[in-house]
């Protein structure tokens, strides 16, 4: 009985000491596939490039040479569409440069100047990671087209008092024709963030001692703590980082701690950042570029 009770408890150690070898296996094999994923993004990137863009190559050679085996009668019926298809293109053209000149005016009225110094570059989004594709992306220009490292991203956003421009994320890594962003909720993208309506200046992703995983919002760290918060307001960007313009939409204060107590031995508050813009619907955008100048750097975490 004796020998049939120490061969249970063998036969029991055993089995525990497989389920944790295989939950370490496991657990290797995610970190290994990630940093696979991460360090191979960008030859991936450039090796596809030709590749992802070769749907809209095919597409304009069969549309050639779908044209050259039409007779007189369907290019000439094609041509008369043609014009109709001008005509209205010439007529939305007009309404837009009525609405160009009245925003000119507006600005001037309104004393708003364009960021000096700052290259826009327009691009799209050709892949994404189906595991992290709340953290990263791929666009389809890179260092060939003049985007540096730490170039932002900003795209057009639907807001309460209109359409405004918002951070879409900041360049990682840059390939010869595709360049890899990071977006907020990657913890490697740290901003200083501005609370217009508090009058404050406070960090994204900057605490690193402080757990937090969430998708659909980012730590907001570094606030002072003698200031009264509003859950909803906004959050832009300072200026201080280069090539951000200041002023540009983060997102929205989600949530604020209670204020520290006189013994608490905090200087300052935490909260959440909802960011303006949701990865997952990125499809056209613009990179920021500036030439000249270095970011402020105001904390080393």
């Amino acid at each position: 009985m004796a020998l049939k009770g120490t061969g249970e408890r063998i036969g029991s150690r055993r089995k525990a000491t497989n389920a944790l070898v295989a939950i370490g296996v496991v657990v290797v094999l995610l970190a290994v596939f990630r940093v696979l994923a991460l360090s191979a993004g960008r030859v991936a990137g450039d090796f596809f490039y030709p590749f992802l863009n070769l749907p809209g190559k095919a597409y304009g050679a069969v549309s050639d040479h779908t044209l050259l085996l039409n007779n007189r009668f369907e290019l000439a019926r094609a041509v008369e569409l043609l014009e109709q298809q001008n005509r209205q293109l010439l007529a939305e053209n007009t309404r837009l440069q009525s609405v160009e000149a009245e925003n000119a005016r507006l600005r001037d009225l309104l004393n708003l100047q364009k960021p000096k110094g700052y290259q826009y570059i327009p691009c799209e989004v050709i892949l994404r990671d189906p595991l992290y594709f709340q953290e990263h992306y791929t666009v389809n220009v890179g260092s060939a087209d003049g985007i540096e490292q730490g170039a932002a991203a900003i795209c057009a956003v639907n807001t309460e008092g209109g359409i405004e421009l918002a951070f879409a994320g900041r360049v990682a890594r840059v390939g010869k024709h595709t360049a890899l962003v990071q977006t907020l909720f990657n913890p490697e993208v740290q901003l200083s963030v501005r609370l217009p309506a508090a009058g404050a200046v406070g960090f994204a992703n900057v605490d690193r001692t402080q757990s937090f995983v969430s998708r659909t919002a980012v730590p907001l760290t570094y606030l002072p703590e003698n200031i009264i918060y509003s859950r909803g307001e906004r959050a832009v960007s300072t200026g201080y980082e280069r090539h951000l313009p200041a002023g540009i939409l983060l997102g929205t204060l989600s949530s604020i701690d209670m204020a520290p107590t006189p013994f608490g031995g905090r200087l300052y508050r935490q909260g959440t950042l909802a960011p303006a813009v949701d990865p997952g619907e990125l499809q056209g955008l613009f990179l920021v570029v500036s030439p000249g100048g270095k970011p402020i750097e105001l904390l080393q975490p």
